[in-house]
């Protein structure tokens, strides 16, 4: 990836189709918040969208529940997964075992790991 480019989504992009599945190598903390960024921006617009729906509608039919599991499942396809791949691949460029991704699992844990990986400078000061 180009690490001169600010377009969050193109880091995105470049996470979904390049390296869904990609445990190999390492990733920058640029690419780490950018990612984060472009999750949230579209977390923010699906559930603004899902929201005016839901309004619009009346809410609380069937239909609606189904419209927000169907939306959470497509964010966790599009974003959860390949930020697995990507947070192992910056776990290896700090130069710690990947097998540090499992403190995710732990609740309390999680978001100061989450800080602690991000945050770190590279072996190579990326």
């Amino acid at each position: 990836m180009d690490q001169t480019s600010n377009n969050p989504f193109k880091y995105w992009l470049d996470a979904i189709t390049d390296h869904y599945f990609d445990y190999t190598g390492t990733s920058s903390r640029k690419e780490v918040w950018m990612f984060l960024l472009s999750a949230v921006i579209c977390g923010l617009a699906l559930g603004f969208v899902w929201l005016n729906l839901y309004i619009l509608t009346g809410g609380g039919k069937v239909a609606d529940i189904v419209v927000g599991i169907l939306c959470y499942l497509m964010m966790f396809f599009l974003f959860t997964l390949p930020y697995i791949a990507l947070t192992v691949r910056r776990i290896r460029d700090i130069g710690w075992s990947p097998w540090l991704i499992l403190l995710y699992l732990v609740i309390p844990v999680n978001l100061i790991a989450f800080f602690v990986f991000a945050c770190t400078p590279g072996r190579s000061g990326r």
